[in-house]
């Protein structure tokens, strides 16, 4: 029986009662925020990490009751793999097919099929991440061993890559212990489970009267249920077996770390309790013990945001703390503790203490303009459940992103051709290229001081050649993006996916194909302010590129009249189109021209004309789903139509496969026709994912991403 539906009424009338008594009672936990998922109210409210999977059972039903799903088992391979497995599974000499013939087994069998039925949860306690942390820092001693590398030209050994591992391990043995997790499977029949412990309990006691290491270590506990558990701990480990002398510095170097390690202790335990089996691994069972305490995560305010939708089908909920994102990210903390640990490395530099000076100041300045834009970290929440039309799902971030743009009606959205096989649109700023070229030109610098006098006369001349030339270039381009370029944008971009142009012979040297086949359109898209001033920059970019050609071949003593001519231009609705036919030898369709579309309010970057006349122009977009109001405030947008993704890729797939038998000559007819029956009914099966719709906004302190994928069932 389900006990979320027969639970369901019993908290709905308490919370009433609560209300009732108003200040006589606590504050309630956010309504039936647990209906979906139970466990909520099982893990602990410190949990690090978070996950659950919901309905298996009914999803699964929903999938194998399909008209896709008959029509896909009803394929020959489909058939003939089923057939083969069944008759491998009868064979009476397949000790596999024996197995599951005991009545015994075919009791185990039918636990793990309800042990997937309805709920799986995974969860790990406060202070998983250190575990993570750790590891982390042992990574930051291989990174340590490459900067040597780098800055001494000499590769590292083994034993002291070894050795920097374990100085980190050494140097957090405070922290070191089994990371604890629990998987939990939410049960309609414990009696079931309990059977199968007892028979598993059985075939442990037989085992470790056989194996002596294992004496005392295997016993059954109360942890707030009945549970087998199997103890083993770090002195199993033959440690005076390893030898540390080709790692150590100084003898015992290393003694502590070995100590700390015997004392290691790793738990595993399986048991049942109320509804659940739960397989729990780590240190001890504290966190069996602590499941169910007096605040749980279903009291957390992050999982406010579920209760809105806890009357839906919910399939999925995923959380993760503040503490883990900060511990198992990469933190501001970290980018100071790895700048620090490069910092001893500038001394094996052959440089001046003027020079060293400078580099560690400039690092000091990068490292604080990195962290002035890295996020603050914060919670995340994700849950999805099912819909008639198919699935939706949230996402709740509470990092806090400096640079984030603020939400706004993303205008481009009129832009991408009404409904295009993928479009992905959003906001952003100037800031990056200006980070970019700032720290650019601080490299730049150093070239003269630390690049160039270690060069021979020869080569000083060319690269002094060289850089003659491309620095004044590189200043003309940073002036024109960022007095031109940024300025004439709105901060809006995005990319088109389309397939509108069809033909039968897009490759001159392969035969043609029997049916159309869609070219793929892929299109750059920018928001437009000013559309005479991103004109005028685009002229710039194109003389700096002739200057480029005709300059870098005056170095290198040539003679070249090699240039990029102005492009071609057309009015067309919209705006105007400028674009580069390609020359006919080259055997491409003539529809293939490099262009790009500026209009009043977007600029467009193309291969094909049709493609940048049909964006340029303004269409209300017709992909529906959750972007069917488009002008909401949005930080950014996705729309990937997947139903006519497949319909484009299955000619090219079937015209592949036909090239590949006409060349091959050796397979019979029958049988190809049979596999391009086959790929075009995977085609037609896959079609009934009709596509995805996303946006991202805000909402109160977390970034919101709701999605929505569309799934119709075949009609016949």
């Amino acid at each position: 029986m389900n006990n979320t539906t027969r639970r369901g009424p019993r908290g709905r009338f308490l919370l009433f009662s609560l209300a009732v008594l108003g200040l006589f009672a606590p504050p309630a936990r956010p309504a039936a925020v647990d209906k979906g998922a139970s466990s909520l109210k099982l893990v602990p409210a410190d949990a690090e990490i978070y996950s659950a999977m919901l309905r298996n059972a009914e999803q699964w039903k929903a999938i194998t009751s399909s008209k896709a799903w008959k029509k896909l088992t009803e394929m020959e391979a489909v058939q003939a793999a089923w057939k083969e497995a069944q008759k491998q599974l009868n064979d009476p000499r397949n000790p596999l097919g024996q197995f599951f013939k005991a009545k015994e087994n075919q009791e185990l069998l039918d636990l793990l099929a309800d042990m997937a039925s309805s709920e799986i949860f995974f969860y790990a306690p406060a202070g998983f991440s250190d575990f993570l942390q750790v590891l982390s820092e042992t990574q930051g001693a291989n990174l340590g061993q490459i900067v040597t590398q780098l800055t001494t030209g000499q590769k590292p050994k083994s034993e002291d890559q070894i050795h920097d591992m374990l100085t980190v391990l050494q140097a957090h043995k405070d922290k070191l212990k089994m990371p604890s997790f629990i998987w939990g499977f939410r049960l309609e029949d414990t009696r079931r489970a309990q059977a199968q412990l007892d028979r598993l309990a059985k075939l442990m006691d037989n085992l470790v009267k056989q194996t002596p290491p294992l004496k005392g270590r295997f016993k059954p506990m109360k942890v707030g249920g009945n549970f087998l558990t199997l103890t083993l701990d770090g002195k199993m480990v033959p440690w005076d077996n390893i030898s540390f002398n080709d790692i150590e510095k100084k003898p015992g170097e290393f003694d502590d770390l070995v100590k700390k390690l015997k004392e290691l202790k790793l738990t595993i335990a399986l048991g049942l309790r109320d509804n659940y089996l739960l397989l729990s691994i780590g240190e001890s069972t504290a966190p069996v013990a602590a499941l169910g305490g007096a605040k749980t995560l279903a009291d957390r305010d992050e999982l406010k945001p579920l209760a809105k939708h806890a009357e839906k089908k919910i399939t999925s909920v995923s959380y993760v703390s503040k503490a883990f994102v900060t511990k198992a990210g990469f933190s501001k903390t970290d980018l100071k503790s790895t700048l620090e640990s490069w910092l001893p490395h500038l001394e094996q530099l052959d440089l001046t203490k003027e020079q060293k000076e400078k580099l560690r100041k400039d690092l000091a300045a990068l490292a604080r303009d990195i962290e002035a834009r890295m996020p603050e970290p914060g919670a995340m929440l994700s849950f999805a459940f099912r819909t008639e039309r198919g699935t939706e799902s949230y996402t709740y971030d509470w990092a806090r992103h400096p640079d984030a743009p603020a939400p706004k009606p993303l205008t481009l959205l009129e832009h991408v051709g009404g409904n295009p096989l993928i479009a992905s649109i959003g906001h952003s700023s100037g800031d990056n290229y200006k980070l970019f070229a700032k720290w650019l030109r601080v490299a730049d610098g150093y070239v003269d001081e630390l690049l160039l006098p270690k060069l021979d006369a020869g080569n000083k001349q060319h690269v002094e050649q060289v850089l003659e030339v491309l620095r004044p270039l590189g200043r003309r381009f940073d002036e024109v993006t960022t007095k031109m370029l940024i300025p004439s944008l709105d901060g809006q971009s995005g990319f088109v996916l389309d397939a509108k142009m069809t033909s039968k012979t897009w490759i001159p040297q392969l035969p043609n194909s029997a049916r159309p086949l869609a070219l793929p359109e892929p299109s750059f898209l920018y928001g437009v302010r000013d559309a005479n001033l991103l004109g005028k920059a685009l002229g710039e970019y194109r003389q700096l590129v002739n200057k480029a050609i005709k300059e870098i071949a005056e170095a290198a003593g040539q003679d070249t009249a090699v240039e990029l001519p102005p492009a071609k231009t057309e009015k067309v609705k919209g705006g105007t189109l400028y674009y580069y036919s390609l020359p006919a030898l080259l055997g491409i369709d003539e529809r293939i021209a490099p262009n790009a579309g500026i209009g009043e309010k977007v600029a467009v970057f193309s291969l094909a004309p049709s493609t940048t006349k049909r964006l340029l122009a303004k269409t209300p977009f017709k992909g529906g789903g959750l972007l069917a109001k488009s002008d909401r405030p949005m930080i950014s947008a996705s729309y990937v139509n997947t139903k006519g993704l497949f319909e484009a890729i299955g000619p090219w797939v079937e015209y592949g496969l036909e090239t590949a038998f006409d060349q091959g000559g050796t397979l019979p007819k029958e049988q190809q026709e049979s596999i391009l029956k086959q790929v075009r009914t995977v085609v037609e099966v896959l079609s009934v994912l009709r596509g995805t719709t996303s946006y991202t906004t805000v909402e109160g302190r977390a970034t919101v991403t709701h999605s929505e994928m569309v799934i119709r069932d075949l009609s016949e």
